[in-house]
C-alpha cells in the first residue's frame, strides 16, 4: 500500500483528532458543515455506483448524529439517480440536529420512506438483491453496544447482502480495532477526513473490507495541528528514498557489519533465517556467534564464531550493528552473552528479540535487573521488537490488554525499555518515544515460525548501513511485510515461508 504523500493520506487518526480537524475545518477555514456533509454523502455514492451498479435498491441504515446525516445525504443522491432508497432509523428522530437535520429533511421532502430500525427484517425477506449502506455511529462509538443492537447487528452481518459503511463498521472502536460487542462486516468502507486507527489495527483490517478514503477538500492546515499526537503511515518508498542508494564506489566495508547473536540447542535455524535476511538486505559482513555454529558453515557468506574459540568482545567491537535473540534460549549462556553485550556494545545499534525479550522480562532476578537497568541507563540506540505475547511479559500483563490498545501498549513499552519498540503484528507498530509509524501492509500467511527471526535480521542489516534506527526499523517492517505480500500472490498464503520470502527483500529495496 503506497498512501499519497500528502498529511491526510499519511497520518492515522483519534475519533476525538478526527472531530478536532472537522471542527477546525468548519471554525477556522470556513468550510461549511453542510457542505463536507454533502461531499461524503457524494463519495460514498459514487463509491455504491463503482462497485455495485446494478443494484436498484439500498437499505440505509442511519443514526441520529453527523454519520446518519451522510446517511440521509446519500439516500437523496440514491434517489435522486433513480435508486430506491429507504432509510431505516436508530433512535429519535427529535434528537437530530444540525447539519443532520438539513439532510433529514431534505430527504423526507424527496418522499424517502423512513423507519424506525427496530422493524427491520432481521432476515432475508427479498429475493432482489439489495445494498446496506452502515451509517449508524461512524466514529462516535466508544462503549459496548446493547444487547438489541448486537443482536440487529449479527441479523445484518447473516444477510447475504454487501454492506459499505460510512468512516467506520458499526460496533468497531475506531481508535484501537476492537470489537465493541459486535460489528458490522462491511465489504467496503469510505474512511471520510481522516484515516482512523482502528481501521489499520487488530480487527479493523478485516471489518472494514476495502477502504476508500476522501479528504473532502481539506487543506494541509487542518491536520497540521494534531500530527504531533497522530501515527504515520506514509508506505514503504517513503522509507526507503531515505536510505543512499551505494554507488559506483560502494564496498563490503561501508555496507555494514552485522551480529547476530542465538541459535541455541535445537533452535539453530533461527539463527540462519536472521542471517540469511541480513545477507538478503545488503550486508556488507554478516557475523554469527552461536554455540552451535557448524551447521551453518555451508551457508559461506556467512562467518560463524562459536564460544570456544572467538572472544563476544571482539566481535561486538568490530560489529555496526547487533541483534541477539534468535534461537538464543534462557540458559546460562544466554543470560552471558546478553549481559555482555549490553555490557560492551557502546554506540552500537542493538536489536533485541525473542529470547533476548524474554530473558529482559523476567521480574525476580537481580541479574537480569542488572541489565536491565545498564541498557535502560547506558544506550539510548536499542530496537525491541516483541510480539504480542512478548510484549504482554514485558509490561506483566495479559495479551488481551496488549491487542485491545496497541498503540496504548507500543507507548508502555517505550516508556519502560526506551529505545525503539516495534510492536510486531497485524497492524505493527514502531515508536522512539516521539513519532509512531504503522505498517498497514502484511497478511495472515506470515503467522508462522521464522518470521520474527527474519524481520530481526532485516533490521540489523539496515542498522548496521543506516545512522537512524527508526528509519531502519520502519523500513525493515515494511519490507518484511511487502516480502510477505510478494509470498502470497506466488505461493498462497498458506505457502508464505521466511525462506519464501528472501529473493522478494533485494528486489523491494530497488
Amino acid at each position: 500500500m503506497e498512501p499519497q504523500q500528502n498529511l491526510s493520506h499519511t497520518h492515522l487518526f483519534s475519533a476525538q483528532q478526527s472531530r478536532q480537524i472537522d471542527r477546525f475545518a468548519i471554525q477556522s477555514l470556513n468550510m461549511p458543515g453542510i457542505l463536507l456533509m454533502k461531499r461524503a454523502a457524494w463519495h460514498a455514492f459514487q463509491t455504491t455506483q463503482a462497485f455495485y451498479p446494478d443494484i436498484r435498491k439500498l437499505d440505509i441504515l442511519c443514526g441520529t448524529g453527523n454519520n446518519g446525516g451522510d446517511g440521509f445525504a446519500l439516500a437523496q443522491f440514491a434517489q435522486l439517480q433513480g435508486k430506491e432508497a429507504r432509510i431505516w432509523l436508530l433512535g429519535d428522530a427529535q434528537k437530530i440536529q444540525h447539519d443532520a437535520l438539513t439532510t433529514f429533511k431534505e430527504a423526507q421532502a424527496l418522499g424517502i420512506p423512513i423507519q424506525s430500525i427496530s422493524k427491520y427484517p432481521s432476515a432475508q425477506t427479498h429475493h432482489e438483491k439489495r445494498l446496506i449502506i452502515d451509517a449508524l455511529f461512524g466514529t462516535g462509538l466508544d462503549r459496548p453496544l446493547s444487547a438489541e443492537l448486537q443482536t440487529l447487528i449479527q441479523a445484518i452481518n447473516e444477510k447475504d447482502l454487501p454492506v459499505i459503511a460510512l468512516d467506520t463498521p458499526s460496533g468497531l472502536d475506531s481508535d484501537s480495532g476492537r470489537i465493541l460487542g459486535a460489528a458490522i462486516q462491511a465489504q467496503h468502507t469510505c474512511s471520510f477526513i481522516t484515516y482512523k486507527i482502528g481501521q489499520f489495527t487488530l480487527h479493523g483490517r478485516d471489518l472494514c473490507g476495502q477502504i476508500h478514503f476522501f479528504d473532502l477538500g481539506l487543506p494541509d492546515d487542518a491536520y497540521r495541528q494534531n500530527l504531533a499526537d497522530s501515527i504515520g503511515m506514509h508506505g514503504m518508498r517513503y522509507w526507503r528514498d531515505k536510505i543512499p542508494k551505494p554507488d559506483s564506489t560502494h564496498h563490503k566495508g561501508r555496507a555494514g557489519v552485522d551480529l547476530l547473536i542465538g541459535g541455541n540447542s535445537q533452535m539453530e535455524g533461527a539463527l540462519q533465517i536472521a542471517a540469511s535476511g541480513s545477507l538478503h538486505c545488503g550486508a556488507g559482513l554478516v557475523h554469527i556467534y552461536s554455540p552451535h555454529s557448524g551447521y551453518l558453515r555451508d551457508i559461506p557468506e556467512i562467518q560463524c564464531h562459536a564460544p570456544e574459540n572467538s572472544d563476544l568482545k571482539t566481535l561486538i567491537a568490530k560489529a555496526d550493528a547487533i541483534a541477539i535473540g534468535p534461537g538464543l534460549g534462557q540458559n546460562d549462556w544466554a543470560r552471558q552473552s546478553l549481559r555482555e553485550l549490553i555490557e560492551n556494545a557502546h554506540n552500537k545499534t542493538l536489536i533485541l528479540d525473542a529470547d533476548a525479550l524474554n530473558l529482559l522480562a523476567q521480574k525476580d532476578d537481580s541479574e537480569i535487573a542488572a541489565i536491565r537497568k545498564t541498557l535502560q541507563q547506558g544506550h539510548n540506540e536499542w530496537i525491541l521488537t516483541p510480539h504480542p505475547g512478548e510484549a504482554a511479559r514485558l509490561l506483566n500483563c495479559s495479551v488481551e490488554d496488549i491487542q485491545n490498545d496497541r498503540a496504548h501498549a507500543i507507548r508502555q513499552l517505550q516508556q519502560k525499555y526506551g529505545g525503539i519498540v516495534v510492536l510486531k503484528g497485524n497492524g505493527s507498530l514502531i515508536f522512539d518515544g516521539k513519532q509512531m509509524e504503522l505498517c498497514p501492509d502484511g497478511n495472515p500467511g506470515m503467522a508462522v515460525g521464522g518470521m520474527g527471526d527474519l524481520l530481526s535480521g532485516i533490521i540489523c542489516a539496515l542498522a548496521a548501513q543506516n545512522k537512524n534506527p527508526f528509519t531502519a526499523a520502519c523500513l525493515g517492517v515494511y519490507l518484511h511485510a511487502n516480502a510477505g505480500d510478494k509470498a502470497a500472490e506466488t505461493f498462497g498464503l498458506a505457502g508464505v515461508t521466511p525462506s519464501r520470502m528472501l529473493d522478494s527483500i533485494g528486489k523491494l529495496l530497488e
